[in-house]
């Protein structure tokens, strides 16, 4: 006779991906651009121009993407001021 053996299997469970705060996000891009960017200044003194090329093109595209979420955040910013200054004004 075979014993039953039973199995808690916990990785089919869902996770929610926006549990981190924005801030949190932008400092670990931030971080991976620094490391992509340290890692590229190394290819180029060791004259790998293989590790030096991706690893600068992909550095690059992160600090370009980091611009756009403070963008949007400047915007917020400036369009609550404005509703506050207008709400002061109505009063």
């Amino acid at each position: 006779m075979m014993a039953k053996i039973r199995v808690n299997h916990f990785g089919s469970k869902t996770i929610d991906t926006n549990a981190t705060v924005n801030w949190e996000t932008l400092l670990t891009e931030i971080f991976i651009a620094f490391l992509l960017g340290v890692f590229a200044y190394m290819g180029y003194k060791a004259k790998i121009l293989l590790l030096f090329v991706s690893c600068a093109i992909i550095s690059l595209v992160i600090i370009l993407s980091l611009f756009y979420p403070i963008s949007l955040r400047v915007k917020e910013l400036i369009a609550a001021e404005k509703n506050k200054d207008q709400n002061e004004v109505e009063k």
